[in-house]
């Protein structure tokens, strides 16, 4: 009697194993003749993308393939805010690689991706008359951001690695001066709760790096609990603090760099630390004669006392 019970529970899961061999095997043969024909869905994508992030984009061309088991799309000439109303780009890449994992979208029920590549991106940030910025193109009805930030987390709380590389950033001021950011390389990696976000690039002429980075756990940017980091490095900012509006202050020439620490705790900033090395700064206060101050440094902490209903 136990050994035909025995003998049918084994003829079962051979039949289970066989079937999900089958289906298994369909599924690799299905997609390997199916991946090709992705270039047709190139309207589908920019679809997507424009549902998680809010701004609208271009694609030229994709194409398929097949690695194991998770699908592979190769996407070139992908530009962000271009429409007929937008003709400039805010974001411009030559190509990137997208490599889904298929085991854990199944699992998880959404799509996770395994590896996102983007190669030589370039983004354009200008500010408005009225003092703001904007990515170059996208353009808010009434003024605001159209860029929905949480959303824009959660797109990438998808990915299990984003990296970035050839990274170029340039900032046009109001006043027409521009600042270049160039050789940036930029990785957004998920581990579990986990969230990093670095970036490293270095300032035109300058051969020291700009290092950004943002390590946070949580799912939402109103609950992340973690730190930000920013180093800037030693170099003339004078262009940036061009004509900008600082109240009865305005800075003619500044040359310095520092850094500055921020810790986040559900979406709050609990406290700053501000260090600063400025060898020299010119500034004018009510249209009075220009003050040249030299050889600055200091630092700065700043905190505030949090209470919670337990």
């Amino acid at each position: 009697m136990f050994a035909t019970i025995l003998k049918k529970v084994y003829q079962q899961l051979l039949l289970l194993v066989v079937v999900a061999v089958v289906l298994l095997a369909a599924y690799v043969s299905a997609g390997r003749q199916f991946m090709p024909a992705i270039s047709r869905y190139a309207s589908f994508l920019e679809d997507q993308i424009q549902q998680s992030t809010g701004i609208p984009v271009s694609v030229e061309s994709l194409t398929g393939s097949f690695s194991g088991f998770n699908p592979v799309v190769q996407i070139d000439g992908l530009q962000l805010a271009v429409s007929e109303e937008l003709p400039r780009s805010a974001l411009r890449f030559a190509s990137a690689k997208i490599i889904v994992d298929m085991p854990r979208s199944v699992w998880q029920r959404r799509w996770v991706l395994e590896e996102f590549v983007i190669e030589s991106l370039a983004i354009d940030i200008s500010q408005n008359t009225d003092g703001s910025w904007q990515l170059t193109g996208v353009n808010a009805a009434g003024g605001g951001d159209p860029v929905d930030l949480n959303s824009l987390y959660q797109t990438f709380l998808s990915f299990t690695r984003l990296d970035l590389t050839d990274v170029g950033i340039n900032v046009l001021t109001r006043s027409g001066d521009r600042l270049s950011l160039v050789n940036g390389v930029a990785t957004f990696q998920n581990q579990g709760d986990n969230h990093f976000l670095h970036v490293n690039a270095n300032l035109e002429g300058n051969a020291e790096q700009l290092a950004f980075s943002f390590e946070v756990q949580g799912d939402a940017l109103d609950e992340v609990s973690g730190t930000f980091h920013i180093s800037v490095p030693n170099s003339d900012y004078s262009r940036l603090f061009a004509e900008q509006d600082l109240g009865q202050v305005a800075i003619e020439s500044i040359q310095g760099g520092g850094q500055a620490w921020l810790n986040l705790e559900n979406g709050e900033v609990l406290s700053v630390n501000i260090e600063l090395e400025v060898p020299g700064v010119t500034v004018s206060v009510l249209d009075g004669q220009p003050l040249r101050l030299d050889n600055l440094q200091g630092k700065a902490k700043l905190a505030r006392g949090m209470t919670r209903d337990h």
